[in-house]
């Protein structure tokens, strides 16, 4: 986005009838569900679970000529798998545990929501299937903490040290803080 050179105020129209130029219409950030929360880091605000672990999300594109997205639940998981435990899935589960969400928690959005995942295959699950965990989501993607591995993890609610974890620094595949921006509330 750019701001017009002819905007006396926030939010003004001036240069709208402008060709070329466009009117952006934002909306606050929808507030995230119970037990999760803003806080402080040095990123900037960023979300954190109930007991204050920043938390993260997981992106990916599939290395290929089709660039698909590999991020959700219904695709392969061998690329998430990799980032966060070599392959190995208990690792993996230990590393970035996925973010419990009560048994019937609402968030009153469409951007946080909860699904059933089976934390051995990464998939979508059903509420009556064996070790199914009921997590967050963020855009329809699970959401993780990082409690990390050989000492080297999020120890204090500052700590983002799982941001860009992975292929290209995160850039292609990996882990990114939910930072969460909200210009409107400072207004």
């Amino acid at each position: 986005m750019y701001r017009h050179l002819t905007d006396r105020t926030l939010h003004s129209q001036d240069g709208s009838d402008v060709p070329h130029w466009h009117n952006v219409y934002t909306q606050m950030a929808p507030k995230p569900p119970q037990g999760l929360a803003v806080k402080v880091t040095a990123m900037g605000d960023a979300l954190g679970d109930e007991h204050g672990k920043t938390v993260y999300e997981y992106r990916c594109t599939d290395d290929a000529i089709d660039q698909l997205l590999c991020d959700y639940p219904e695709a392969p998981q061998i690329y998430r798998l990799t980032v966060c435990g070599g392959g190995d899935r208990d690792l993996c589960l230990k590393t970035f545990p996925y973010v419990i969400a009560p048994k019937g928690a609402k968030t009153g959005n469409q951007v946080w929501g909860t699904m059933y995942v089976d934390p051995k295959t990464g998939k979508r699950a059903t509420a009556d299937q064996p070790r199914a965990l009921n997590v967050w989501t963020f855009r329809g993607r699970p959401v993780y903490t990082f409690d990390g591995f050989n000492n080297y993890g999020d120890k204090t609610p500052e700590d983002t040290n799982a941001d860009s974890w992975g292929e290209f620094k995160g850039l292609r595949n990996g882990f990114h803080v939910i930072l969460y921006r909200d210009v409107f509330s400072k207004y």
